[in-house]
């Protein structure tokens, strides 16, 4: 199921377990239904409830602190960004959460907040 079936109106990035444990508290407390949320997993992790939501992009590489390792990693900030723009742009985004701000993403994501 994709967002054209069920609107995305929270995005979520996580980037670490903890991040993971902490976004899916907020999300329950705050009510925000699974199947609503557009999820950027920003690392190789492991994230129990992602196959609830209603569209998720994953890391898919092993992480590298070498430079050319990087290059590994530009599908999935490609994918993420296309996502962020297509969830942006159908207009039913109300809420954005950032458990974890250490990648490009949600640095993007930071910008666009700014101008909102």
């Amino acid at each position: 199921m994709t967002s054209a079936d069920r609107p995305i109106r929270a995005i979520v990035f996580i980037t670490n377990a903890i991040s993971t444990e902490l976004a899916k508290r907020v999300l329950d407390a705050d009510g925000v239904p699974l199947g609503q949320v557009g999820l950027i997993v920003g690392r190789n992790i492991v994230v129990p409830w992602a196959d609830q939501c209603g569209e998720v992009v994953h890391y898919g590489v092993s992480a590298s602190l070498r430079l050319a390792g990087q290059v590994r990693t530009f599908g999935f900030y490609l994918n993420g960004s296309r996502a962020v723009r297509r969830w942006l742009a159908a207009g039913q985004v109300r809420d954005i959460y950032l458990a974890n701000i250490d990648n490009l993403l949600t640095n993007h994501m930071l910008q666009w907040l700014r101008k909102a």
